[in-house]
C-alpha cells in the first residue's frame, strides 16, 4: 500500500512517530510538507520521501497542480491530510475526477458551518472518505453538522511517557517560583477560550499564599495580564511566555490545570503533563473528560466554575497521598489508552479499511 500524507509546515512528536512507523507495517509513505519546514531533514533521515509544496490559501491552483504531480509520482492508493482547511481543500482539488480516497484529520471543534460555502471546500465536502477525529467530542460535533457517522472515526493522538523528562525545581526557581511553593501549571496559547481568568479567580478564592500559578504560552488576552497584576496575586502568578521546554516545566509542577471554555478537542499539553505523572484538574469541555477520569486520575469540574476549581486544587494541595495516587493513575491512563502504539495500529487498520 502507498500513502501520500499532506502536513502543515510542522509536525508534532506524535505525528512524526506514527508516520515514520508506517513503512515497518508495509506502507510506502510519501510526505508533502511546506518547503520551510524544519521537519524535512529528520523525515528524510528516517527514510521518508518528502516533497516540499507551499500552500498559500484554500484555493491555490499552483499548489493543487503540484499535489497532483506528487500524487502521480507516488502512485498513492490513499491521501491523508493532517493539516487544516487549506491542506484539505487543495487535496480535494488535486484529486478531483480521480478514484483516490481522501482521509482528513480534525483536532478541534467549531469554525465550521453548513451555511458557509468555504466549509464545503474542506471538512463538509462529501468527497472525503473519512475524517479522523482527535476525540469523540470532535466526532460528535461533526455529526451535529450532518457529516455521516460512517465517515467519522476517533483515533487518539498517542504519546509515550518515555518522551518526557520533568524539569527540576531549580528551573522553576529560576522563573521566580519559590522552592516551597505548591505549583499549578498551565501551558496553552493564552486567549479568551482557554479560560485563564477562571483559573486566576480560583487562585484568588483559595487564599493560600503558598499556591503559585505558572502560565506558559503566548499571551493573547490583555485581561489576563491585568488580573495577574492584582496586588494580592502579582507575586504568585508567573507569566513566562512561550517556551520550548513547556512540557518539562509542566512535569515539574504539582498539578496541571486546563480550564477551557469551549472547542477543546484533545489538548496536547494535558497529555504531556499526565505522561509525567502530574495530576490534572480540567473543565468538562470537549475531549478532556474522555482523557481524565474524574476522581481516579484527576478532577473534572464544571466549565467556568472557579469555586469548584478552587475546591479541587485545594484538596490536591492538602492531600499528598491523593495527589501521588492520581499522578500515577494519570500516567497509567496515557500508557493504557493513549499510547503511540495504539495510534499506529489504528491508523494502519484505517488505511486498510479505506483501500
Amino acid at each position: 500500500m502507498r500513502v501520500l500524507i499532506i502536513c502543515e509546515n510542522t509536525i508534532d512528536r506524535s505525528e512524526f512517530h506514527w508516520i515514520t512507523a508506517l513503512p515497518g507495517h508495509g506502507i510506502d509513505t510519501h510526505v508533502v510538507i511546506g518547503p520551510d519546514s524544519p521537519d524535512i531533514p529528520r523525515l528524510r533521515d528516517a527514510g521518508i520521501e518528502v516533497t516540499p509544496i507551499r500552500m498559500r490559501s484554500r484555493i491555490d491552483r499552483k499548489a493543487a497542480r503540484a499535489l497532483r504531480r506528487a500524487l502521480a509520482a507516488s502512485r498513492a492508493d490513499l491521501v491523508h491530510c493532517l493539516g487544516s482547511h487549506k491542506q484539505v481543500a487543495n487535496a480535494l482539488a488535486a484529486t478531483r475526477g480521480g478514484p483516490t480516497p481522501i482521509v482528513a484529520y480534525r483536532g478541534t471543534m467549531g469554525h465550521l458551518n453548513r451555511w458557509d460555502p468555504t466549509s464545503w471546500l474542506s471538512y463538509l465536502n462529501p468527497r472525503l472518505r473519512c475524517i479522523v477525529c482527535a476525540s469523540d467530542a470532535v466526532k460528535h460535533s461533526l455529526a451535529r453538522l450532518r457529516v455521516p457517522e460512517s465517515r467519522l472515526r476517533t483515533i487518539y493522538k498517542g504519546h509515550d511517557a518515555a518522551w518526557y523528562q520533568a524539569a527540576d525545581r531549580d528551573t522553576l526557581t529560576g522563573l521566580g517560583v519559590p522552592d516551597d511553593a505548591f505549583v499549578v501549571g498551565c501551558a496553552a496559547r493564552i486567549r479568551a477560550l482557554k479560560g485563564i481568568p477562571v483559573l486566576i479567580e480560583a487562585l484568588r478564592r483559595m487564599q493560600l499564599p503558598d499556591v503559585h500559578l505558572l502560565l506558559v504560552g503566548e499571551n493573547h488576552d490583555p485581561h489576563v495580564r491585568g488580573m495577574a497584576r492584582a496586588p494580592e496575586l502579582s507575586e504568585r502568578i508567573h507569566l513566562v511566555g512561550r517556551r520550548d521546554d513547556a512540557a518539562s516545566l509542566m512535569g515539574a509542577c504539582d498539578v496541571f490545570a486546563m480550564c477551557s471554555l469551549r472547542r477543546e478537542g484533545m489538548p496536547r499539553a494535558l497529555i504531556e503533563a499526565m505522561s509525567q505523572g502530574v495530576p490534572p484538574v480540567v473543565s468538562d469541555v470537549g475531549g478532556m473528560p474522555e482523557l481524565v477520569v474524574d476522581g481516579e486520575c484527576g478532577r473534572v469540574v464544571p466549565v467556568s466554575d472557579s469555586t469548584a476549581l478552587a475546591d479541587a486544587l485545594r484538596t490536591l494541595r492538602s492531600d499528598t497521598d491523593l495527589r501521588a495516587s492520581m499522578g500515577r493513575a494519570a500516567r497509567e491512563r496515557i500508557e493504557s489508552h493513549f499510547s503511540i502504539q495504539q495510534t499506529i495500529t489504528q491508523t494502519v487498520a484505517l488505511y486498510r479499511d479505506m483501500v
